[in-house]
C-alpha cells in the first residue's frame, strides 16, 4: 500500500513537473499568480518553518496524509448510512489516490 502510495504522489509530481513545463512555456503570467498565490496562502505558516521549500513540502505532506486517512473515514461513514458499494468503493479508492496525486501535482508545480 504503502508503494502504491508513493508510486501515485511521484505520478502526481511528474505530472505536475511536465504541466508546469508546458504553462510555463504557453502562460508565464498564469504560473507566476499561481506562485503568488501559494506564497500568501504558505507565509501564515511560515512562524512554524523558515525554509519556504521545506516549508511547502511538509505542507504537501501533511495535507496527503490527512487527506488520505480522511478520505478513507468519510467512505466509511457514507457506508453506515448507503450501503452501495460500487458508490463506496469508488469513494475509498479515488478520493485518497485524487488527494495524493494533487498534491504531487502541487509540488511538481513548485519544483519547476
Amino acid at each position: 500500500m504503502l508503494k502504491r502510495s508513493a508510486a501515485i504522489y511521484f505520478g502526481g509530481f511528474l505530472f505536475g513537473l511536465l504541466s508546469s513545463a508546458l504553462i510555463i512555456t504557453l502562460y508565464p503570467s498564469l504560473y507566476e499568480a499561481f506562485l503568488e498565490f501559494l506564497r500568501r496562502r504558505v507565509e501564515t505558516q511560515s512562524a512554524f518553518i523558515e525554509n519556504f521549500t521545506l516549508m511547502i513540502i511538509v505542507n504537501n505532506l501533511l495535507a496527503a496524509s490527512i487527506a488520505s486517512f480522511g478520505g478513507v473515514g468519510v467512505s466509511k461513514f457514507v457506508n453506515i448510512f448507503s450501503p452501495k458499494a460500487a458508490k463506496n468503493k469508488a469513494l475509498l479508492y479515488f478520493l485518497p489516490v485524487g488527494i495524493l496525486f494533487v498534491n504531487g501535482e502541487v509540488l511538481g508545480l513548485l519544483a519547476a
